[in-house]
């Protein structure tokens, strides 16, 4: 018995210790946060019904996100945007204009943040090829230290009469 109360003593006081100087796993700073614009649907007609998401890689220490989603709205007319309210604070601003809006988040967590951050439900307008593209506007982690990033973005080919344009 004694032993145990020893040991916890000791298990107890070293976690106190440790706990006095935080530790966080940061990822490597050569490694970029990617983001990709994914389709349900590569190819649809007008009238249908696509949609869109935007994901993002793993990353545990983020404290800031601003993108911004373009499309050509002679394409593709915004019909809803589902969020997945991956940190604590976000909001959908639409004040750039018809073709484009903006995706703001900030968190004072070490939340760990991956996969779908939100989805765009769009409706095809027109026959031809389009693309969704997104830009990171700005990014930091919850240190404001300026996080590296890269984008990738989907394009949506739109067929008239099963004729690919």
């Amino acid at each position: 018995m004694k032993k145990i109360n020893k040991f916890l003593s000791i298990l107890l006081a070293t976690i106190l210790i440790l706990s006095a100087f935080p530790v966080t796993l940061a990822q490597a700073t050569d490694s970029a946060i990617t983001f990709s614009v994914e389709t349900d649907a590569t190819s649809a007609k007008a009238g249908d019904i696509v949609n869109v998401s935007v994901n993002m890689s793993e990353y545990s220490k983020l404290g800031a996100l601003t993108l911004v989603v373009n499309f050509d709205n002679t394409a593709l007319k915004v019909i809803d945007v589902q969020s997945k309210r991956a940190l604590g604070y976000e909001e959908f601003n639409t004040a750039f204009g018809g073709n484009k809006f903006a995706y703001l988040t900030i968190s004072a967590d070490f939340k760990t943040v991956s996969g779908t951050l939100f989805t765009i439900q769009f409706e095809v307008l027109k026959e031809g090829c389009t693309e969704v593209s997104l830009s990171v506007e700005e990014i930091v982690d919850i240190d404001l230290k300026a996080l590296s990033s890269e984008s990738k973005s989907a394009k949506i080919h739109n067929y008239d009469n099963g004729t690919v344009t």
